[in-house]
């Protein structure tokens, strides 16, 4: 995955960026009637090694893409994975509509947080870190 961000702050070999936050629809908002609205979102970076930057710079952001996808099945396909498979088998064990609903409920939030914990963890690992692999000035 690469992005372009500007740098609006240095710490040492970190920087934090402001990068254009993409949509689904393209970026076509003025056919799109989806109310979404484009804007921003701020990026810590690592500076790979050679690189530097100054405030008010472009710079190109890079992270594996098998990471990226990894992260989203985590965070999206999981609690999902889990509501399905946790009504199955309260329905198989129950046989009650209403506590199916509510097992699969509740295995959805449990999941959903608990991969929200691991990517609280996993943002210290180096390996899943956003890196600066070139500057634009």
């Amino acid at each position: 995955m690469k992005q372009v961000g500007k740098i609006i702050s240095i710490d040492g070999e970190y920087a934090t960026l402001l990068v254009a936050k993409t949509s689904m629809c393209g970026e076509n908002c003025g056919s799109c009637k989806g109310g979404c609205k484009p804007g921003s979102q701020k990026v810590i970076a690592r500076f790979d090694d050679g690189q530097s930057g100054e405030v008010g710079d472009m710079a190109v952001l890079e992270m594996e893409d098998k990471r990226v996808l990894l992260m989203a099945a985590l965070l999206y396909l999981l609690p999902l994975v889990a509501m399905f498979f946790a009504y199955f088998i309260a329905y198989f064990v129950s046989h009650s509509e209403p506590i199916s609903i509510l097992s699969a409920l509740i295995s959805t939030f449990l999941v959903f947080f608990s991969a929200k914990l691991v990517d609280k963890i996993l943002k210290n690992n180096k390996k899943y870190e956003i890196r600066i692999t070139k500057v634009l000035h």
